[in-house]
């Protein structure tokens, strides 16, 4: 008995100090910044009454979606710096402000303007596009096509 108690005792002792080892794994990932725009023109913005006065007219909406941690910005530049022009005919313009999402009128350029900034977050929202332009006479311009276009880019911060 003796003996059977110290084989078990041996056993026993044996497994209480068996070699063990961890080992650990990291794991890690990483989404980038990513932001992206869909301009969708209304039927006025090809409609518009240029002998009338116009104040604040809806010509598009502008869908932005981003993830950025840090934010983003929307950038709008005009083609004819702010300008109705002519189709054959440069000297016949139409000046026009541009209100982006109910913000400030601004008067755009051939060159970027900051139009909105947005704190960073997950986003997806549309922002309204209007302009505004005083009314020309007809008997002071020529009849025709007046066009000018808005390029709007979305940048994360």
């Amino acid at each position: 008995m003796k003996t059977l108690f110290l084989a078990l005792t041996l056993i026993l002792s044996t497994n209480t100090f068996a070699a063990s080892a961890t080992g650990n794994l990291g794991l890690s990932g990483s989404i980038t910044d990513s932001v992206n725009l869909t301009v969708t023109p209304s039927a006025n913005a090809t409609s518009l009454t240029l002998t009338s006065n116009a104040t604040d007219v809806n010509v598009a909406s502008v869908n932005e979606v981003s993830n950025a941690q840090n934010g983003y910005q929307i950038l709008a530049r005009s083609a004819n710096a702010g300008k109705l022009v002519h189709s054959t005919d440069s000297a016949y313009y139409i000046n026009y402000t541009m209100k982006y999402n109910g913000g400030s009128a601004v008067t755009l350029t051939g060159s970027d303007q900051q139009v909105k900034t947005v704190a960073g977050g997950n986003y997806n929202v549309n922002s309204a596009v209007t302009v505004s332009f005083t009314g020309v006479s007809s008997s002071t311009h020529k009849s025709g096509s007046y066009t000018d276009t808005i390029t709007f880019t979305i940048q994360s911060l």
